[in-house]
């Protein structure tokens, strides 16, 4: 079930919090689609992640400006002043990814790039310059 909730949230672009099932159970992310009593056609809900779901856990909820979202990821983008926040979380854990390494402001920005990449670029005005970090973001966590 796990698998189908990432194939569900890869195709929508949105972070899936629970898959509800036809008789209107939460599916459990650890059974298979047989022993969740899934049948050929069945249809599912979606209950989507809202951004305060992502920022506020276990910290002060943040005001955003935007949010990308990759896989299990998502960078929550606040504009503060002059210069760009970003946060970096791993949505099925909660986890925040390093800060240290990739807290942007002031002259670079964080974007999702490759195959499960992250970069943080710096910046010329609106446009990315030149890469300071690239980092697989299971490294990340």
């Amino acid at each position: 079930m796990l698998n189908v909730r990432r194939s569900a949230e890869t195709m929508s672009k949105r972070a899936i919090k629970h898959l509800i099932t036809p008789d209107a159970r939460v599916a459990i992310e650890s059974q298979t689609v047989l022993e969740a009593n899934l049948q050929d056609g069945d249809m599912l809900q979606a209950v989507l992640f809202t951004v305060q779901d992502i920022v506020g856990h276990g910290e002060r909820a943040l005001p955003f400006d935007r949010i990308d979202h990759s896989g299990d990821y998502a960078i929550i983008v606040q504009e503060v002043l002059n210069f760009s926040r970003y946060r970096l979380y791993h949505l099925p854990s909660w986890r925040r990814g390093s800060a240290p390494l990739l807290e942007a402001a002031s002259g670079h920005a964080l974007a999702f790039v490759g195959d499960q990449e992250v970069e943080k670029g710096q910046m010329d005005g609106d446009q990315v310059v030149a890469t300071v970090l690239r980092k697989n973001l299971e490294d990340l966590l």
